[in-house]
This record gives C-alpha cells, sequence and structure tokens, in this order.
C-alpha cells in the first residue's frame, strides 16, 4: 500500500487521500467563506504540549491568511491566547460533567456561529463524542475534519482508566470515524494502527507531521553547544523529544542507545 506524503501543518484544513492533497472548497458550497472553524477540548491553563501545537497550528493558519474561530471550554482558557477569534463555550467544572456538557453544547454554539459566519470547514481535535459536531456540519453542508493526535485508548489504559471506561470509549471512537468522513494524522504509524483496529474505509486520510520552530530549534556546532550544556566533550549524548507511547517511536531511543 502506498504510504502518505507529509507536508505542513498547515495543510491540515485542506486535507485528502493518502498521497493526493484535496481542496475543502470543492467539497463546500461557493458561499462558505468564513474561514476554519476549529474546536478542542483541553486545559488550556498551562504551556503543554496541546497548548503550543493548537496556537501554532492557528499562527499558521492566520500566516496563510485564513480566518480562524477557535471553539474552547470556557472552564479552562487560554493563558497565552492565539492570535485569532475565540469562542467560549460555558460548562461547568465538575468531573463527568464538564466534558459532557460541552460536547452536548459545542454544536449548538458551531451551528449558530456557522450559520452567521458560514466556514468553509470545521477542523476538530479528537473527542469523545463528534456526532454532534457532525451533525452541525451536515446542517450547514460543510465537510468536519477530525485531527488524531494519538491513540485516545492507549493514553487512557497507560493513565489507569477503569476497563469499563476504556471500553465506553472504544465505541465512541468507533462511532466517531463512522461519522466522521476526513481525518488528520500526525504519523504514518497512527494511521497503521487505526487501519488494523477500525479498518477505515472510504475515509479521506492525510498526515501532517508536527512540526519544529526552526528559530528554537536548529543544527548548532557541537563542541560550542556541549560546552554551552557542560557536557563532557569526550561523551556520547542521545536525546529523545517526545512521549512515551509506541506511536512516539519510543524504541527507537532504545536501539539508538
Amino acid at each position: 500500500s502506498s504510504r502518505p506524503r507529509f507536508s505542513t501543518a498547515a495543510s491540515a484544513a485542506t486535507c485528502g487521500k493518502i498521497g493526493r492533497p484535496m481542496n475543502t472548497a470543492a467539497l463546500t458550497k461557493k458561499n462558505h467563506t468564513g474561514g476554519i472553524f476549529y474546536t478542542c477540548y483541553e486545559d488550556l491553563r498551562a504551556e503543554a504540549a496541546w497548548t503550543v501545537h493548537i496556537r501554532e497550528v492557528v499562527d499558521e493558519w492566520i500566516k496563510k491568511g485564513e480566518d480562524v474561530t477557535l471553539f474552547i471550554p470556557k472552564t479552562y482558557p487560554f493563558t497565552r491566547p492565539p492570535r485569532c477569534r475565540i469562542v467560549c463555550v460555558p460548562t461547568i467544572d465538575i468531573r463527568f460533567i464538564r466534558e459532557y456538557l460541552y460536547l452536548f453544547l459545542l454544536p449548538l454554539y458551531v451551528l449558530g456561529h456557522g450559520i452567521k459566519r458560514r466556514p468553509r470547514a470545521v477542523y476538530s481535535r479528537e473527542m469523545a463524542l463528534m456526532s454532534g459536531v457532525a451533525l452541525a456540519c451536515a446542517l450547514l453542508g460543510i465537510p468536519l475534519i477530525m485531527e488524531i493526535n494519538g491513540s485516545m485508548l492507549l493514553e487512557h489504559a497507560m493513565g489507569g482508566t477503569s476497563r469499563v471506561k476504556i471500553i465506553i470509549l472504544r465505541a465512541l471512537q468507533h462511532f466517531n470515524l463512522r461519522v466522521v468522513k476526513h481525518l488528520v494524522f500526525v504519523n504514518a504509524e497512527l494511521v497503521d494502527m487505526f487501519q488494523k483496529t477500525y479498518r477505515l474505509k472510504d475515509k479521506s486520510i492525510h498526515v501532517v507531521t508536527n512540526g519544529v520552530n526552526t528559530e528554537l530549534f536548529s543544527p548548532k556546532d557541537r563542541t560550542t553547544a556541549i560546552e554551552g550544556l557542560g557536557l563532557n566533550p569526550h561523551t556520547q549524548y542521545i536525546t529523545f523529544v517526545g512521549s512515551f507511547y509506541p506511536h512516539s517511536h519510543t524504541p527507537l531511543i532504545i536501539h539508538a542507545a
């Protein structure tokens, strides 16, 4: 089978079949000109991988001239918000209630703002239940694109989530993959994992790898770098940047060592 081609984060709003870019304008009516709606459910109060990821994606879209509206939980406001229009969906900061109240209200906010702004597409990070947003998109006549950053089931299992909840999450994820037709994965390994688990058919799949800020991270002179860090210049060092999930190439650091 053919492997995905890799592209930049800014192309995520126009994803296509593996190895073949797709313009979302071809899927939407000509009067949908209100840019991109971006939805997520994360705790955005701290600087973490997901907050940086969301802000960088928004900034890249804006650099390309997109009009972006970001929908987030009111409970979890950004400490450093991205440079875009932000819609805070109300919820209650009570365990077992906050997420599902947000997922219940989010489609109503997407639909209301969508009628007014007529977006080209809704781009969403994977959430527990996507059917409401999918219905709102169907009513608006626009595509829903879901970004998959990891294995939700594996992450919950490694975090000690009960077996019953994992079974429920598996059922919800299976349903999500039935109602969402356009999928963006952050690496090809995740595509393989989901293909084996869910046998994705008739899906528009694209791989968009996580980017690197080359102003902060770029090759430096080895001697200067070692001296600056106070390390032994005669010792070989191996550094791994990532999480301890299989799709993050954790075995690579073991083999390299």
